[in-house]
């Protein structure tokens, strides 16, 4: 079901009027998007499984179909090496371009301390174990105005 939402989110097909629309605010799908996940593997499984299905969707278009938006998918873990974390992390803080759809998959480890700056929605496809996990990920939604926030799937 999340990698059908990405897949939806690259292709237009939700948000109204496709990532590829540029700008922001209402009637324009989200361009940045983060899905928290519960462990390190599902993380790595899950943008595994949403490239496939991005792939996947692209090769199916029928001729002539408005280009899908660049998918960019990054995992952050506890587990991911500091440096890769610290790249992720400065990408957060940069506009995302037109065209391009940015999706971040993490687990707590990306909960505290780091700054998201124009954050379109948040991915919870099971809901967190405990109230102050689920404060701290549903405070992440809604930032940038006109973005519908959460999606609890």
């Amino acid at each position: 079901a999340v990698a059908r939402l990405i897949v939806s989110l690259a292709f237009g097909t939700v948000g109204g009027g496709g990532v590829a629309g540029g700008g922001g605010g209402a009637g324009r799908a989200p361009r940045r998007v983060l899905i928290f996940v519960s462990g390190r593997k599902q993380a790595e499984s899950l943008a595994i499984c949403i490239a496939s299905a991005w792939g996947g969707a692209r090769k199916a278009a029928p001729a002539g179909a408005a280009a899908p938006a660049r998918l960019f998918v990054n995992v952050y873990t506890g587990g991911t090496p500091k440096y890769k974390r610290s790249l992720i992390e400065a990408t957060l803080s940069r506009e995302v371009g037109d065209g391009q759809l940015h999706v971040i998959v993490a687990t707590s480890a990306l909960e505290m301390g780091v700054n998201i700056a124009g954050l379109h929605l948040v991915v919870l496809p099971s809901e967190p174990s405990d109230a102050a996990s689920t404060r701290q990920r549903l405070g992440r939604a809604g930032r940038a105005a006109g973005f519908p926030g959460v999606v609890l799937i």
